[in-house]
């Protein structure tokens, strides 16, 4: 039997994790299990995610499957007969969480598989920062500009995106309401006009290869 090794969140929920699945996935405990100058200790703690967030990380370590993973439903896409508005919320909050733990410990290939949904959500006519801005939760896991990731990049081109066409803009206004409008500014500190100003400079996400917003450790730029 594989060795494992013993984790414990911030909320104090423990975790015993084969240890060649975690060096398989993630940088981060490839370097600290190879190194024998390390020297680390059992359990490792990691403070800064919660006990949802890590059996989504540490189930995909076995199956590599996001939506079983996660617990994503497979029509968090679809806006007709599919989630509610709170419960798309819910989704893309978890699904955050997890990209934020997966480029925190360098697995790459999680938070592919997270991009792909989160993508996919965007190309459906989703208005991902609408949706973030619905909670206090999703302000501090995406936010942030301390970390600049491709999921930053991706919400960006999203919302710049809504105003590209006369039809995105309509089905922006139309769900987007003063308040959820004063929460978009402060998210990201953008006008409307600044906004269309920059237009013409970004492609987004149904403009472009899905591969864009991928992180691939090989590259200089993270990214192919």
């Amino acid at each position: 039997m594989s060795a494992r090794l013993h984790i414990i969140v911030g909320d104090g929920k423990e975790f015993h994790v084969q240890k060649e699945l975690l060096c398989k996935h993630s940088e981060y405990f490839r370097d600290i299990c190879s190194d024998p100058l390390a020297g680390y200790q059992q359990p490792i703690r990691i403070n800064h995610v919660d006990a949802d967030t890590a059996a989504s990380f540490f189930g995909f370590l076995h199956d590599e499957d996001v939506y079983l993973a996660t617990g994503i439903s497979l029509t968090v896409h679809q806006k007709a007969d599919g989630p509610s508005h709170a419960k798309r919320q819910s989704y893309f909050l978890h699904l955050s969480k997890c990209y934020v733990l997966g480029w925190d410990l360098k697995a790459y290939t999680f938070c592919n598989a997270i991009m792909d949904v989160l993508v996919e959500f965007s190309r459906k006519g989703n208005n991902l920062k609408f949706i973030a801005g619905g909670t206090e939760e999703i302000t501090k896991y995406v936010a942030s500009e301390a970390t600049y990731t491709p999921l930053h990049e991706l919400l960006d081109d999203n919302y710049t995106g809504f105003a590209k066409t006369s039809e995105r803009l309509e089905e922006f206004t139309k769900i987007a309401g003063t308040e959820e409008m004063k929460v978009l500014k402060v998210l990201k500190d953008i006008s409307k006009s600044e906004t269309l100003d920059k237009m013409k400079e970004l492609s987004f996400p149904w403009e472009r290869d899905i591969c864009y917003y991928h992180k691939h450790p090989d590259d200089e730029d993270g990214r192919s």
